[in-house]
């Protein structure tokens, strides 16, 4: 049995947002695409997640659902052009671009194969990401899974704030693990300069603790470099915790052992400047 076919036993129930209403596995992907538009030609797009139902794309502007004809997708060594319908589209922000929808329209048995193999193939390339290259290894095969299957891809340019110290805007409580690039944690509290807290590489996670504490995010993270991040948002982390409970459960202790040692080296370091400055 593939890993997709072990999902199938337990879908999605009670979706809290488009991006939980999904009739089919869907896994992070970070591909080229261009939609065909009535009378408007073609638009590039990027796409976000991709399933053998549907997928997420990103483009710079937004544009008239009923505007959508077909999709092509460039997977590795082919091209596959789809007929689609436009589901939902939404604004996003760390991006500032556009998150839109699609399902798949009348595809072939063929169609439906292709992307199977796709989807099965990328989800396992991001599981074996998460278990063997992240802090996020202590998850199982089939939590890891789990959390291909519930997350999407997100980039931003260097200088980009991905969440803001104390601002409670969408997206800020998010956890995130970073999969290419550099971001830098700080905080500034009552102090009138920032105080960098930590540097987080690829396979570090930062991130979510308004997510198991309701309270907004305590540090400012800046994209030091061009970044690809996996993205969990609040959506997600509802929907885990009804369905998925334990991995909801392993990734509430992993938010809570990072502040831990963001608080500990901390400590440590203002310890040692003292000292120095005695």
């Amino acid at each position: 049995m593939s890993l997709l076919e072990r999902c199938h036993d337990d879908p999605p129930t009670d979706a809290e947002s488009p991006f939980e209403l999904r009739s089919a596995p869907r896994v992070a992907c970070n591909a080229a695409g261009e939609l065909r538009l009535g009378g408007m030609g073609t638009l590039a797009c990027r796409l976000r997640d991709v399933g053998t139902g549907g997928i997420c794309i990103q483009t710079p502007s937004p544009f008239a659902l009923s505007s959508l004809r077909s999709v092509t997708i460039h997977l590795p060594g082919e091209s596959l052009t789809l007929d689609i319908e436009g589901c939902w589209q939404r604004e996003a922000s760390l991006e500032r671009a556009i998150f839109t929808g699609l399902r798949f329209s009348r595809p072939t048995a063929s169609d439906r194969e292709r992307m199977r193999k796709f989807v099965e193939q990328a989800a396992q390339e991001l599981t074996d990401f998460l278990q063997n290259r992240s802090e996020l290894r202590d998850l199982g095969l089939d939590e890891a899974l789990d959390v291909a299957l519930a997350s999407r891809l997100r980039e931003a340019p260097p200088g980009t704030f991905i969440c803001r110290e104390g601002h409670p805007r969408p997206g800020d409580d998010s956890l995130f693990v970073v999969m290419r690039g550099t971001v830098t944690l700080a905080a500034t509290g009552d102090r009138e300069h920032e105080l960098e807290v930590e540097r987080v590489s690829p396979g570090g996670v930062f991130g979510g603790i308004p997510l198991i504490a309701d309270v907004p995010s305590p540090v400012s993270a800046v994209a030091v470099s061009d970044v690809i991040l996996l993205e969990l948002d609040r959506a997600v982390f509802r929907y885990l915790e009804r369905a998925k409970p334990l991995v909801a459960h392993r990734l509430a202790r992993t938010i809570a052992a990072r502040q831990v040692l963001q608080f500990r080296a901390l400590v440590s370091r203002l310890t040692d400047q003292n000292r120095r400055s005695r």
